[in-house]
């Protein structure tokens, strides 16, 4: 029996996880709109009263400009909503495609035989109920091991996520000192060039992790790097302070304050989702199992007993779906310390699937929840900010040209970090539990030869056969919106089913005495006996005074075929041409 898994197989829908986001996202939309709607708005009727206005910039000399700059704005708002709805359609159902979530460990090939790597640290986790943690390492391992211990057990998923906000964190606290710090000692002018430099840095993080959610975290001499930067700008605006020209469009900007807010915004932002995550950091539990044993005493085949086993996994499988294989290794006669001992070791996991699709449980509320639905709120709230403030900034515009434009360069803020906001909780929000059937079969025996005639050649068969059977319902976690691999996912609750042990017990043993019989009965069979061949008949002469058509015969066993046949119904020899 062989079994190929390939990318046609059927894909499963699970129940969203992103409801609660998706209803953010939904109303973020739709907020959008609604200024961007405004903003048009103000454009049409508001422009009556002033046909041009004029925006100062760096120099001697102003030049007038139109609306263009409004409704640049009121596109980039349609744009983000509509970014927003897409996402909420794609979110609506979970699928996964076939080999989705990862296996626990290296799966081993169906066709072939051996033992996965982690096969024996999750049998010494059924026998003995102790999961073993992995190790914590690097970028920021002190502060990640202050969260407790069991993060070591966590999906990587979660570790890699924490590490990367960690450094965001860091790197936002950095850029917030530095501000505060170029408040106390530099003048208006050469502050706004340093906000700027400070405030397209944190952009540039919410950006790439914007672009780039499942890579690493920075480590921690590139934050170093990039604080270094915001010092030495902040240095050399101190330096060059009386250079620097000091046009009024610049302190129009309002660069200081909306830098600010961005900043602190941001490290409120990562401070919410580190607390979050660490919410859903938990210790495995674990039960420890000896399982049912048995003996049974009967004699099979040893191949064809571990075939019978193979096809009913197979009967098994989970919706059709092959088990995922983590050890099928048998040890025949020779191969073990004993000449005629016989050992099988068999671990299977059923495919995983949603606790809303077995009836053993319903699915639970995701851990950190409301950490999480206070991240939503608060990227609802920038955005929204955000939005009203470009409507505001357009209407100021329309009546006042001269007007100051803080109120763009803090709407811009507060959208970036709303946006921010919704992306951090994202991932959280992913955290999926699914529950499967871990099967563990230990078989040991004793192999014996059957000789029934000299010449025949032997068999090996197994007598006195001790099985031990394992069998737990796993709950195990993944994150649905990062990438599957091996590590991401775990398992987090075991539970004994000694109903089902006992019930592989019963059906080895059935198994084993079926093979048994099937090979007593073959070998009492008398052997079969080669049909023997048709002889060629040949075919009469015709007599010279009538001319008759001549007869059709196979070449290979002589039997007489149609005039218009191409194949021999007897044996299946093509025919050549009358």
């Amino acid at each position: 029996m062989t079994y190929k898994w390939t990318s046609e197989g059927p894909a499963f829908e699970f129940p969203s996880p992103f409801v609660t986001e998706n209803r953010f996202r939904t109303v973020r939309a739709w907020t959008l709109f609604a200024c961007a709607a405004a903003i048009a708005l103000v454009l049409l009727f508001v422009t009556n009263n002033v046909a041009e206005y004029e925006v100062a910039k760096p120099g001697p000399s102003t030049e007038p400009l139109g609306a263009w700059p409004h409704a640049l704005s009121a596109a980039l708002l349609l744009l983000m909503g509509g970014l927003d709805l897409f996402r909420v359609s794609r979110q609506r159902t979970l699928t996964l495609v076939p080999r989705q979530p990862a296996s626990l460990m290296p799966d081993v090939s169906r066709e072939g035989t051996g033992v996965s790597p982690g096969a024996a640290a999750l049998m010494r986790a059924l026998s003995e109920g102790v999961a073993e943690g992995g190790s914590v390492g690097g970028p920021f391992e002190s502060w990640l091991k202050r969260l407790g211990p069991g993060l070591a057990a966590s999906p990587v998923t979660l570790q890699r996520y924490l590490r990367a906000h960690f450094s965001q964190a860091a790197l936002a606290a950095g850029l917030l000192l530095i501000l505060l710090c170029g408040v106390a000692v530099l003048r208006p002018t050469g502050l706004a060039v340093g906000a700027l430099v400070l405030g397209l840095s944190m952009a540039a993080v919410m950006a790439w992790h914007r672009l780039a959610e499942d890579q690493p975290a920075c480590p921690p001499w590139v934050v170093g790097l990039v604080l270094g930067v915001g010092v030495a700008a902040l240095a050399l605006a101190l330096f060059y302070d009386a250079a620097i020209p000091r046009p009024e469009a610049i302190k129009r900007l309002g660069l200081p304050i909306a830098a600010g807010v961005l900043l602190a915004a941001g490290l409120l932002i990562e401070v919410l989702g580190i607390r979050a995550a660490r919410a859903q950091i938990e210790l495995p539990r674990l039960s420890s199992t000896e399982g049912a044993r048995a003996l049974v005493a009967a004699g099979a085949d040893v191949q064809a007993l571990m075939r019978e086993i193979d096809l009913e996994f197979h009967r098994r499988w989970t919706e059709g779906i092959p088990n995922r294989r983590y050890a099928w290794q048998v040890s025949e006669s020779g191969r073990t310390p004993s000449p005629d001992a016989f050992t099988a070791t068999v671990l299977e996991e059923s495919q995983p699937l949603s606790p809303r699709q077995s009836a053993s449980s319903r699915p639970r509320k995701v851990k950190g929840h409301d950490l999480l639905r206070w991240l939503d709120v608060l990227g609802l709230l920038l955005s929204t900010a955000g939005g009203l403030a470009w409507v505001a900034l357009a209407y100021l515009q329309m009546r006042y040209p001269s007007g100051s434009w803080m109120a763009g360069a803090l709407g811009l803020a507060c959208l970036l970090a709303g946006g921010h906001a919704l992306r951090v909780a994202h991932l959280l929000w992913s955290r999926v539990e699914l529950e499967s059937t871990i099967t563990w079969l230990q078989l040991q025996g004793r192999e014996a030869p059957v000789v029934d005639h000299p010449t025949e050649r032997t068999l090996p068969r197994v007598d006195g056969l001790s099985l031990q059977a394992r069998v737990v319902q796993a709950r195990s976690v993944f994150y649905a919106a990062a990438e599957h691999r091996l590590g991401s996912r775990v398992l987090v609750y075991t539970r004994v089913d000694g109903r089902a042990a006992a019930g592989w017990i019963t059906a080895v043993g059935d198994l084993l005495r079926q093979v048994a019989a099937q090979q007593a009965a073959s070998r009492a069979a008398p052997p079969a006996q080669p049909p023997a061949p048709r002889l060629a008949r040949s075919a009469p002469e015709p007599s010279p005074a009538v001319t008759r058509r001549t007869g059709r015969f196979c070449a290979a066993c002589g039997t007489a075929v149609m005039a218009n046949a191409r194949f021999c119904q007897n044996c299946g020899q093509v025919l050549g041409s009358e």
